[in-house]
């Protein structure tokens, strides 16, 4: 099984993934800087097989649905699709829809550690 690292570089700040060499070795593919396996926070460390085929639907195939109705409802609603250039502020867009995104993360992490239905 495969021992992958994903983490941030103390040399050059950026992150990475790298794999782990028998040895418990991997590196940063940005900078270079040489890490064993035992220097990072465990929770960084993902072990993973590779993925197995299933009858189900492909995600992406569910995701760029989920974009396509989406982006039907924001012509319907604004008329007019996401534009550049429209007077808004796609940071400050993203940065808000993000704090939504982790306040419903959190509260379904606390449902299903109560066994909330």
């Amino acid at each position: 099984m495969e021992i992958a690292v994903e983490g941030g570089c103390n040399e050059c700040h950026r992150l990475f993934h790298a794999e782990v060499d028998s040895n418990g070795r991997y590196s940063c593919p940005h900078c270079g800087k040489e890490y064993t396996e035992d220097s990072i926070p465990k929770r960084f460390i993902q072990e993973q097989r590779p993925p197995i085929p299933t009858n189900s639907k492909p995600v992406w195939d569910m995701v760029i649905e989920d974009m396509k109705a989406r982006d039907n409802l924001g012509r319907e609603r604004y008329g007019t699709p996401l534009q550049i250039d429209n007077g808004r502020d796609f940071l400050i867009d993203a940065y808000q829809e993000s704090l939504d995104l982790v306040v419903y993360l959190r509260g379904e992490i606390e449902k299903r550690r109560n066994n909330v239905s």
